[in-house]
């Protein structure tokens, strides 16, 4: 009886060590998550200061018949853009998509203004309005769906079938605020996450004027319009 009074004890002991050193291990992970991803682990800012964006990727020059492949050439598109208007990036400046699949995407968060004719940080507008004028915008240095002009999900089906992501159409009766539009800003692809007034609206004014926003943003930009068998 004395040994059992004795493993009750013990064992409550040992889950709250365990508790403990659980605990310890998630902070203390997290925290050299942010040491090593200091991107990846940034919260929202409000500032409106400039912050400077930098999307690179390796684009591998095809084979000539008489010579070995020449060395990949380096792609680069950058944006100056105040803080408030990203709320999560994976990454940084200095990664570089290549045969590693090295992946810098960024999430911009923005809402357009009609009245000032402008787009706007997103979470330092009305927050009643955010869900339904919230414009979520993805920019990245990896591959994507390449499209001539603003494309929606559902109209993806028509696409050529060499694209290689596959989507489902959008339904006005899903419980989802946004829907995807897809266009390529200077060959680079971008995927705007756009309110479904919009999107079963004028999406195509929209996405003209978030490539237009885009451009006022952009200091310099590689144009990857090109066919190339890039990241190959």
């Amino acid at each position: 009886m004395a040994l059992k009074a004795l493993k009750i004890p013990l064992i409550v002991l040992l889950v709250a060590a365990g508790i403990a050193a659980l605990g310890w291990f998630s902070g203390g992970y997290s925290k050299l998550l942010v040491s090593i991803m200091p991107a990846a682990g940034a919260k929202w800012s409000p500032s409106l200061e400039p912050y400077d964006l930098a999307f690179e990727i390796d684009r591998q020059a095809p084979r000539s018949l008489n010579s070995d492949r020449p060395p990949p050439q380096r792609l680069v598109w950058k944006l100056t853009l105040p803080r408030a208007f990203v709320f999560q990036e994976t990454g940084d400046n200095s990664t570089v998509f290549d045969s590693h699949e090295n992946l810098h995407a960024v999430y911009l968060f923005a809402t357009y203004d009609s009245a000032k004719g402008a787009f706007s940080p997103g979470f330092l507008a009305d927050r009643a309005m955010q869900p339904v004028e919230g414009f979520v915008v993805r920019l990245a240095n990896g591959p994507g769906i390449r499209v001539a002009q603003a494309v929606r999900d559902e109209d993806l089906a028509k696409l050529p079938r060499d694209q290689t992501i596959v989507t489902s159409p959008c339904s006005p009766d899903e419980g989802i605020a946004r829907c995807n539009v897809h266009i390529s800003f200077h060959g680079w692809p971008v995927t705007i996450m756009m309110p479904k007034k919009y999107y079963f609206g004028d999406y195509k004014r929209y996405s003209d004027l978030l490539e237009e926003f885009l451009n006022s943003k952009t200091t310099s930009i590689s144009d990857r319009t090109i066919n190339s068998d890039e990241g190959n």
